[in-house]
């Protein structure tokens, strides 16, 4: 008699993060960097999630300078607005936008985006060592008790606490606002320079 059991495996509630390369990054980028000189050079650095960092204030999505970034960005939430089914009569929009930038050592701590219902982060400036962006589970009930897995299980993502994404100039990452993050401490002698902005829903 067989005595094998049939077992089926459901993943139950997924928390997508979304990315993509600019094809244009490059080209962007050398623009956004010319603008993100002045900017430092006039305007005074704000406290949020930043370590050893600057970080500009909330409202840069209003200079003209990172409009045809703001474009991306837009087209990029349609496309995942018309995948996740969002309602024809609501458009994500861009409410917060700022830049970071974060010498060798800086690094962002733990946070969620309250009230977001998407965020995310371009990269302008990045290299392999400048410190990735790691999303925690955020399923807080299963730090209680975590499975004891053996050492051939570490590369099995269901069982890991952070997924870490690397940074790449030219990447546009999205995720959702309350799925927490944070960013690795800059090992790089370059700046890591990258724009993080928060997404809200509103009428068309």
């Amino acid at each position: 008699m067989d005595s094998a059991v049939q077992v089926t495996e459901d993943q139950l509630f997924p928390s997508q993060v979304w990315h993509s390369e600019l094809v244009n990054g490059n080209e962007l980028n050398a623009e956004l960097l010319r603008e993100i000189a002045d900017l430092r050079a006039t305007v005074k650095s704000v406290k949020k999630s930043n370590e050893l960092g600057w970080h500009s204030p909330t409202n840069m999505h209003k200079r003209t300078a990172f409009k045809p970034l703001c474009n991306s960005i837009h087209a990029m939430a349609d496309v995942i607005s018309e995948s996740m089914k969002l309602r024809t009569d609501r458009r994500l929009v861009i409410e917060t936008f700022w830049v970071n930038v974060n010498p060798k050592h800086a690094y962002n701590a733990l946070h969620e985006h309250p009230l977001s219902v998407l965020s995310g982060v371009y990269y302008v400036q990045a290299d392999q060592k400048s410190g990735r962006l790691r999303f925690r589970d955020p399923r807080d009930a299963k730090r209680m008790n975590p499975w004891q897995v053996d050492a051939s299980a570490q590369s099995d993502q269901r069982h890991w606490d952070r997924v870490p994404y690397n940074p790449v100039a030219g990447k546009l990452i999205l995720f959702p606002g309350w799925l927490e993050h944070d960013v690795e401490a800059n090992q790089s002698d370059a700046e890591r320079i990258s724009i993080s902005f928060n997404m809200g829903l509103q009428k068309k």
